[in-house]
């Protein structure tokens, strides 16, 4: 299958290689696991997770420029906060996106006046589907806002 692809396509792939999880037990998006082995006389792929029947797999390629589209577009709907602090993995660093803290300069540029720390991480946690996941390869971005008081 890789074989038929383009070649820088292919060396993305190769790099780095994950596979998204979606469980046929909930709607919602999939979890990035990587794939940690290959067995070509049994075409099978082994991969960081327990998969049950009906999941759907789904090869994934870690690409800058659509990672970054993506934080831009799951930031645009999100109100502003009191402040946040953001998590990024190690594996969103510089060498990935070709800049020093980019996630935090994004979130910036979304939220100019708005104060955050963060750091790196190796393993982030943050929701799927109503699930709370460990995730690698992404950046989690928490919110602090007032408390609202209760009704009662």
């Amino acid at each position: 299958m890789v074989g038929d692809v383009p070649t820088d396509v292919r060396d993305a792939f190769v790099s780095a290689p994950v596979v998204g999880v979606r469980r046929a037990a909930v709607d919602g998006g999939f979890v990035i696991r990587n794939v940690v082995g290959v067995d070509r006389s049994r075409n099978a792929v082994g991969v960081a997770l327990d998969i049950f029947p009906g999941d759907m797999l789904r090869f994934h390629i870690r690409n800058p420029v659509s990672a970054r589209e993506q934080l831009i577009q799951l930031l645009e709907p999100v109100n502003r906060a009191a402040g946040a602090v953001v998590i990024s993995c190690i594996a969103r660093g510089e060498e990935f996106f070709g800049e020093r803290n980019h996630d935090a300069n994004v979130v910036h540029s979304v939220f100019p006046d708005m104060p955050f720390g963060g750091f790196f991480a190796n393993g982030e946690l943050g929701p799927v589907a109503g699930r709370t996941w460990t995730h690698g390869y992404t950046t989690v971005l928490g919110l602090f806002r007032e408390k609202t008081p209760s009704k009662g």
